[in-house]
């Protein structure tokens, strides 16, 4: 099988601005890969931080650090430090995104 995403060394908090700054940490030292034709499941516990990786791997939420990867367009795109346009083409032509919410 074929490698499709890849998530390195990813961390993610959250700044809270009008609380002195102070930064809330979710998650750190996150590696994920994922295959062609794989089906998987992302679980935990209620505030584990699974919609947050989840909004990470479609470039909603920025990586507090590290890296993740999409195959694109015959090449790897890295989504932390691509361009908008570049991840609009990406959600257009590679990857879905389905909300828990349903929105």
């Amino acid at each position: 099988m074929s490698e499709m995403l890849h998530a390195k060394n990813v961390a993610k908090g959250f700044t809270l601005h009008t609380q002195g700054s102070v930064t809330i940490p979710v998650f750190e030292g996150v590696e994920f890969r994922l295959n062609a034709g794989e089906c998987i499941a992302l679980t935990g516990e209620s505030g584990s931080g699974k919609s947050t990786f989840m909004r990470m791997l479609y470039a909603n939420y920025t990586c507090s650090s590290g890296s993740i990867s999409v195959f694109h367009d015959g090449d790897w795109l890295d989504i932390t430090t691509a361009s908008p346009h570049a991840i609009l083409d990406m959600r257009k032509r590679t990857m879905g995104y389905v909300s828990q919410f349903l929105r």
